[in-house]
């Protein structure tokens, strides 16, 4: 039989809370109930929280006929655990401060290096069309994507640029063709009359019975 010395020693060898419970106990604390329900012939041991700073583990201990008899729980203070929480206080709080460092070097650079290039290409963009000048280009900066972006740009100002170019004397080209030929039908012209007015014989041009030209004769 252990008594209360008995336990008393075997706590502080053990350097543990022992306590020894008889097994059909009517007055048996709520934890050891609960553990009881778990331990089986399969499941010889158990363990909970018996609170938030203190966990206990439970076994039967059997008689001299091998018979679960008595309870044995055994408890220790979560020290490990206490001394844990304010380490993982400090670690979250570093966490959360690195984060938010680390989120606002993020916006810092995108702001940087995307979002005032973006803003600054597309100023760009907006001028050249309000100002229809086609032949400028936009300047590169870097061989990223937006530095790929403009480099297509550029090279689409420079198609549409040359487009315009042959366009534009292509028009001065057919413009000059009909400046020629007009020339050339004034003159056939000038021509046709002048051998209309020395004719000897009177000629007369009526247009929906209307007299439009007649020659002196």
């Amino acid at each position: 039989h252990l008594g209360s010395d008995e336990t008393a020693v075997l706590s502080r060898s053990l350097r543990l809370s022992v306590d020894i419970f008889p097994r059909n106990a009517a007055d048996l604390p709520a934890d050891v109930r609960a553990a009881q329900s778990e331990l089986s012939p399969a499941v010889l041991r158990s363990s909970s929280l018996r609170s938030e700073n203190s966990i206990a583990g439970y076994t039967y201990l059997n008689d001299i006929y091998n018979n679960p008899t008595l309870i044995l729980r055994t408890s220790q203070e979560r020290s490990a655990y206490q001394q844990g929480q304010p380490s993982l206080l400090i670690f979250l709080v570093a966490l959360s401060a690195v984060g938010t460092a680390f989120g606002i070097v993020v916006l810092y650079l995108i702001d940087r290096l995307v979002l005032m290039r973006l803003a600054t290409l597309s100023e760009r963009v907006q001028y050249i069309g309000h100002n229809d000048d086609f032949s400028a280009q936009l300047p590169v900066k870097g061989t990223d994507e937006l530095g790929q972006l403009t480099a297509n740009i550029n090279a689409m100002l420079r198609a549409v640029t040359q487009s315009r170019q042959s366009l534009q004397q292509l028009n001065s080209q057919l413009e000059s063709r009909v400046a020629a030929r007009t020339d050339e039908v004034e003159q056939e012209k000038s021509k046709l009359q002048a051998i209309v007015e020395t004719m000897g014989e009177g000629l007369v041009y009526c247009t929906d019975g209307a007299i439009t030209y007649a020659n002196r004769a």
